[in-house]
């Protein structure tokens, strides 16, 4: 059986104030800066812009590599092994898709080297630094299967906090929580919060009607922020977050190629699009 790549699907939030999206984006991830992390450089390489049925998409890789490393060089002529400098080694590389309307992202964690949470963080500081603009905020919340969210929620016997951070959508609302988008846009709020919890003896927070609630979690779940609930089961007390169940797809091969793979990903593009204007 052929090995196979699972790609994480997320939303790359930016905030820039005065400036259009996808002039920005494609900006930030082909800048020729880097970024250094405990002794070695990351990069965006070979970024181009892609077309597809569903919009343009910039597909590139994530790379960290290490500016100088010694290897171990066989020489033929005395058969003797030495140690040669090489500049600039790849040590490892993600390839990643992002759709420059919507902000959605695919990429591939790389075991032992560039694991979901590190690409999320690097991804985001590097495209900051590229910019070298100070009102340009960045982040990815990754785009989450519901099923299993609120499976949990609904078996909670008390619930007893709840924790909601949100970013007002670039451009579009999703319709399912299309009121709290335009209640943060009315605002012109960039981040929302709120928090509540209930720490009476055998309380519990009431938010199994509540749309408000519900359209946030939705809004959180569609990569538009985060969300935690902490519950209690026969004395168990557990907390669920929304970005703990992942979309993913798999692509065939251990190293996808960087021209093809949109076509493999592109139906996962989709039904995540659909999904956030469902009715």
């Amino acid at each position: 059986m052929s090995r196979q790549t699972s790609f994480y699907f997320g939303r790359f939030n930016v905030l820039a104030v005065g400036e259009d999206k996808k002039e920005v984006l494609a900006r930030g991830l082909q800048t020729e800066d880097f970024y250094e992390s405990r002794n070695q450089r990351w990069g965006f390489f070979s970024v181009g812009r892609q077309e597809s049925d569903l919009g343009d998409f910039l597909v590139g890789y994530l790379a960290k590599f290490k500016t100088v490393d010694e290897a171990e060089v066989a020489q033929l002529s005395t058969h003797s092994i030495e140690v040669e400098s090489i500049e600039n080694r790849i040590v490892a590389k993600s390839l990643f898709c992002l759709h420059m309307t919507t902000g959605l992202i695919a990429f591939h964690p790389v075991a032992g080297f560039i694991s979901v949470s590190t690409f999320r963080d690097v991804f985001a500081k590097l495209f900051e630094k590229g910019l070298s603009n100070f009102f340009i905020d960045a982040e990815i919340s990754m785009i989450d299967d519901r099923v299993e969210f609120f499976k949990v929620v609904k078996s909670f016997e008390r619930i007893l906090t709840i924790k909601i951070k949100l970013h007002p959508s670039n451009p579009h609302s999703g319709r399912m929580w299309k009121n709290v988008d335009e209640l943060l846009k009315a605002r012109e709020a960039t981040t929302y919060t709120e928090e509540m919890r209930n720490d009476k003896p055998g309380g519990s927070l009431c938010i199994a009607e509540d749309e408000d609630i519900n359209s946030k979690f939705m809004m959180a779940h569609d990569g538009y922020g985060a969300a935690a609930v902490t519950g209690s089961v026969a004395n168990s007390t557990r907390t669920i977050r929304t970005n703990q169940n992942p979309i993913t797809a798999l692509v065939r091969g251990l190293r996808p190629d960087i021209d093809t793979v949109l076509e493999h990903l592109i139906k996962t593009f989709d039904r995540v699009m659909t999904r956030i204007n469902e009715p």
